[in-house]
């Protein structure tokens, strides 16, 4: 019986100060709901993102170098069938391989201690990161092939310093900006599209609770994941422009100048 602007301040005036509302399905409080499934979601997007990382910038490191013909064709075709392999198609498959035929890890839920969540989230997070690994490696690549060629790059391996050097001290070092705004780009998207594996592997994540408030219409819930998702992407956008300072001393001079 209120005007909506002022039933929406209210909402907004509740939030600030941890209060979230009541769900209209049980009647529960929205953040005892949320802060439930969240570690589940939290783990499996870290363990997604680390997998992302680890194997996404090998290989677009190992493929972006000049001596690499062969191995980058070959990394090439890898990442293109990985971005082409959304995660619920790599989700019903590795359930079905790895844990329905050969029987190495389970098939649903997300374990109890540490060690038990890493086997019980291996499948999931691998089903996650296969099309992301594919996006790092290939924007990795790029940036690595184009700082190879730069002429301060040929310069150091002329004067005979090692190659390894070189790729770490030079190549690298002014790699990662482009780089990182993918990271960030592919965590944002790895916290929405987790909400497929989650419902392939049963994990009750935060994902799921989305999913299952929006068939019930359950409102209060889903204002208050989407306003965490929000805040998560606002907070890593900032990071992102952070980081890009600190590590480019480019952009500091820049600034200086102006």
């Amino acid at each position: 019986d209120r005007p909506f602007f002022v039933q929406y301040a209210d909402w907004i005036w509740r939030a600030v100060h941890g209060d979230l509302g009541r769900s209209m399905q049980s009647s529960e409080p929205v953040t005892a709901l949320i802060g439930a499934r969240l570690p589940n979601t939290a783990f499996l997007v870290a363990f997604a993102l680390l997998i992302v990382l680890v194997v996404g910038l090998l290989l677009g490191v190992l493929a972006g170098r000049k001596d690499s013909s062969a191995l980058a064709r070959t990394i090439g075709v890898l990442t293109t069938a990985g971005s082409a392999t959304p995660p619920f198609v790599a989700s019903m498959v590795l359930i079905a391989v790895f844990g329905v035929q050969l029987g190495w890890f389970p098939t649903f839920g997300a374990g109890d201690d540490f060690l038990e969540k890493v086997h019980h989230m291996f499948l999931p997070a691998t089903a996650l990161a296969i099309a992301y690994t594919a996006v790092i490696a290939r924007v990795t690549r790029g940036a690595v092939a184009v700082e190879s060629k730069r002429e301060f790059v040929e310069v150091a391996i002329a004067r005979g310093l090692p190659e390894w050097w070189t790729l770490r001290r030079h190549t690298l070092r002014n790699s990662w900006g482009p780089i990182i705004t993918m990271v960030a780009l592919v965590f944002m998207v790895l916290c929405v599209v987790a909400v497929y594996v989650e419902r392939a592997f049963q994990l009750n994540g935060v994902g799921q609770l989305l999913v299952d408030s929006v068939a019930h219409r359950d409102f209060p819930v889903v204002q208050a994941i989407v306003l965490m998702y929000v805040i998560v992407f606002m907070v890593a956008n900032l990071l992102v422009d952070v980081i890009q300072v600190l590590i480019d001393p480019r952009l500091r001079a820049g600034k200086a100048a102006r």
